[in-house]
């Protein structure tokens, strides 16, 4: 079983840098899911990052794709396991876990962007420091059940921008200083 865990994952297990349920999902094809204080009478929110995770399942997985990961999660009050089927972007289908610290970044950016559902084109008109979270609330606003309140989405706009407008600041007041 150790030949599951690549040697790049090793030290950042260790030191708690890569999370421990990686090793579940390798090693025992389970995953608990966590738990929030939500309405019970809802679906859990963790379905809403339920495609992320399958594409998480599929890197790690590779070509023990076959294997279902039980993935521990709520219904209702009941606690239950469901089977989730891991899936692969195109691009994610030519890497491989042992060398996937080593993939070109372009093609790691591709996995993650495939996997929210967007493109580097849908996000070319906006500052690099923004385009993943840009990514993540179009993927969130599509995906969440109940769908997020609009003043949630706006407040959430209004600190993306905010921040990105303190963070543009600080840098012209640095550089101005140098």
């Amino acid at each position: 079983e150790a030949d599951l865990i690549p040697n790049w994952m090793l030290l950042p297990l260790t030191q708690a840098r890569l999370f421990a349920y990686v090793l579940d999902v390798l090693r025992l094809q389970t995953m608990g899911v966590g738990c929030a204080v939500e309405p019970q009478d809802l679906p859990s929110t963790n379905l809403t990052s339920s495609s992320l995770r399958q594409v998480m399942y599929g890197l790690l997985l590779g070509s023990r794709k076959s294997i279902q990961v039980d993935e521990i999660d709520r219904d209702g009050l009941l606690v239950t396991s469901i089977p989730v089927k891991p899936k692969s972007t195109s691009v994610g289908k030519s890497l491989v876990l042992n060398s996937l610290n080593e993939a070109p970044l372009s093609d790691r950016l591709k996995v993650l962007l495939e996997a929210l559902g967007g493109t580097e084109e849908s996000l070319s008109l906006l500052p690099p420091q923004l385009k993943l979270p840009a990514a993540v609330t179009c993927y969130w606003m599509q995906r969440a059940q109940p769908p997020p309140d609009l003043s949630l989405l706006k407040a959430l706009l209004l600190g993306m921008s905010n921040g990105n407008m303190l963070r543009s600041r600080t840098g012209n007041c640095n550089q101005a200083r140098l």
